[in-house]
């Protein structure tokens, strides 16, 4: 991976705006440039000889940030090595690699950053000379005052840290588990021997280490009658001070519907990944699935928690895909035809089937992924051309999209909270569709998507923290302003453009764009391992 000098990034013009992590071979390969030009050459990092020239295309209008884009295609250097753009007038542009490893390191960062995130014990990585720890934390989560027994307390210590707070919420970790154990099913074999832990040990994979550290959480979350606490959480946000410094009392909140499906969804799935591991954990993981489907199916209605009481993150949300996701995972896992007929009723009442925008807020794109693929016989046959046909045309628009913004964002001109992970998340629709029909413009677009978030964007800057050129110094996190180290915590994606394509600011201060979530990052996991 390259890292680039100051004195290098000094030099660099910044309207010269590519993927600084760099390029797979024989894939495609391109640069935004937002000044008029009409050549450029790809110059070798290491012994400064020009070994490629090309013509520039464009200009084309960008609308979301209003620039005249011109693009330089590279796409037919395919040597492996370190490089950079030279454009005849403006400069150089920052240094990229070429090959076929280029993600591993990046994938490691991002997985290692889910450890960092742990709640309830200590941690400690050394990266770039710098030491990232902290304490052992939130040991006496938490009191059910607001759950129906004031005063008591329940045992619910582990999980990772949400956001840049250090609160726990269900529903989030319902999309954040989700994805990565799509990563585990999808790319297996390329992620499974990537270590990212410190001191690995036992018998499971690094990445389902991580994702039971999370699922041992989940399980305190489950009340007695199968329905799940939202969150928990302080009253307040905290200041800017390390998690162990946060000693105000931690509540469970009510339990909601939507909380209450994804919890069933990912224990349905996780019995499944992790049964050739540990037996008894997966059946403890089913157990659990089935008594809060139970509860789901005694109250079908909607039910939001009460969560006045509180001014801390929300993540209310509506439960019609929780549910469709919960059915499919348990029948994946089950093959029970109750399960089944309850999927198939709510997938075909759902329109659109696949999402192109989605985020926690709605989860039936994994639902929808599980069911496709399943090797189970009694699907409804033609809802499943509809599901894939669905997927396909859905892919399709990310494709096109892509094609006609001048950064090549799959997301086009969308933006909201968080937007970096909607943007990262439309890879396991790609994917998806690339597994239905195997057209290289898929696999392209989600480069594209990557390409975006570290550096072919406006702002020519990654916004992965200690990745490619100029990535993010002050993430909205309170370890990183609490730590007292300059550098802030390796391998967190932050939010990115919000309210529109020129919002972002690399400001503390300024959650809406620079906050970091283990969603977020979930995201960047499974794009990073598609190309791991």
């Amino acid at each position: 991976m390259v890292k680039t000098g100051n004195l290098e990034r000094a030099q660099v013009n910044t309207g010269i705006r590519l993927n600084s992590i760099g390029f797979l071979e024989n894939q495609k390969k391109r640069a935004s440039i937002s000044f008029p030009c009409t050549g450029f050459t790809v110059v070798d990092r290491i012994s400064g000889e020009e070994i490629f020239a090309g013509q520039i295309f464009g200009p084309q209008l960008n609308p979301d940030t209003g620039e005249e884009i011109y693009t330089a295609d590279f796409s037919k250097l395919n040597t492996a090595g370190e490089y950079y753009l030279y454009v005849e007038g403006l400069g150089r542009s920052a240094s990229f690699e070429i090959g076929n490893y280029i993600y591993r390191e990046p994938y490691r960062l991002a997985m290692q950053a889910m450890y960092l995130w742990r709640c309830g014990t200590e941690v400690s990585v050394t990266h770039n000379g710098s030491r990232y720890s902290h304490e052992a934390c939130h040991l006496n989560d938490a009191l059910l005052d607001y759950a129906g027994s004031p005063g008591r307390v329940k045992k619910s210590t582990g999980g990772w840290h949400d956001a840049g707070d250090y609160n726990k919420y269900v529903v989030n970790a319902g999309i954040t588990v989700g994805m990565m154990i799509k990563a585990w099913e999808h790319f297996r074999n390329r992620i499974e021997n990537i270590n990212h832990l410190p001191d690995p040990s036992g018998e499971l994979p690094p990445l389902l280490q991580e994702i039971k550290w999370e699922m041992d959480w989940l399980f305190t979350m489950q009340f007695d009658d199968g329905s799940v606490s939202h969150k928990i959480s302080t009253i307040r946000f905290c200041p800017f001070i390390m998690p162990e410094q946060e000693t105000a009392r931690r509540y469970f909140t009510p339990w909601g519907s939507p909380a209450t499906a994804d919890f069933t969804a990912l224990m349905a799935a996780a019995a499944r990944v992790f049964g050739p591991f540990d037996g008894a954990y997966s059946q403890k993981c089913l157990d659990a699935a089935v008594n809060s489907y139970g509860f789901l199916q005694e109250h079908p209605e909607e039910h939001q928690p009460d969560l006045s009481g509180f001014f801390t993150g929300g993540y209310i949300t509506n439960d019609h895909d929780g549910r469709l996701w919960a059915a499919a995972e348990l029948w994946e896992t089950t093959g029970e035809e109750r399960f089944l007929a309850d999927f198939q009723k709510r997938a075909g009442e759902m329109n659109p089937k696949v999402e192109f925008d989605f985020n926690w807020k709605d989860v039936r794109n994994l639902a929808m992924d599980t069911f496709l693929f399943s090797k189970r016989k009694d699907r409804d046959e033609s809802l499943v051309k509809e599901i894939a046909a669905s997927f396909i045309s859905t892919a399709n628009q990310m494709a096109e999209v892509a094609d006609a913004h001048g950064y090549g964002r799959p997301l086009g001109e969308r933006y909201c909270w968080g937007a970096n992970s909607n943007l990262l998340d439309q890879v396991l629709v790609l994917n998806t569709a690339y597994r239905i029909n195997p057209d290289y413009k898929y696999v392209n677009t989600a480069l594209d998507a990557l390409g975006f978030v570290f550096g072919r964007n406006h702002f020519c800057r990654s916004f992965v923290t200690s990745l490619g050129f100029n990535p993010p110094m002050h993430p909205h996190d309170r370890r990183c302003g609490a730590d007292g180290v300059e550098d802030p915590w390796p391998g967190y994606l932050v939010g990115g453009p919000a309210d529109n394509a020129l919002d972002y600011e690399d400001v503390e201060a300024n959650c809406r764009v620079n906050e970091t979530a283990i969603n977020w990052n979930a995201a960047l996991i499974y794009a990073l391992a598609a190309f791991a």
